[in-house]
């Protein structure tokens, strides 16, 4: 997943648009993403994982978030924030689910 993520097209919340990745059971958020919402949504950066080899040095920044705290991040993202939002399906699905 991490050299998928590499691949991806640079963005981020700073500029508008923030990336999820439906998990099905949850949503996961990664990148400078991951530390946007450990910092808007939870507040803390602790709920931060990393992905990869070299853990917190070098490794990909990861959160997950549940449904319902997705939902909620979400509306606040569109509606108060003005944010671009992509969510990616898990793969298989599809390219983009929804832009």
């Amino acid at each position: 997943f991490v050299a998928f993520f590499s691949k991806l097209p640079k963005k981020s919340p700073e500029t508008g648009t923030i990336r999820l990745f439906d998990r099905t059971d949850y949503y996961s958020v990664h990148g400078q993403d991951a530390h946007y919402v450990a910092t808007h949504v939870f507040r803390i950066n602790s709920v931060l994982e990393y992905l990869g080899a070299g853990g917190k040095a070098c490794g990909l920044p990861s959160v997950t978030l549940s449904h319902t705290l997705a939902h909620s991040f979400l509306r606040d993202a569109i509606i108060s924030k003005q944010l671009r939002v992509e969510i990616w399906p898990m793969p298989g699905q599809g390219r983009k689910a929804s832009k």
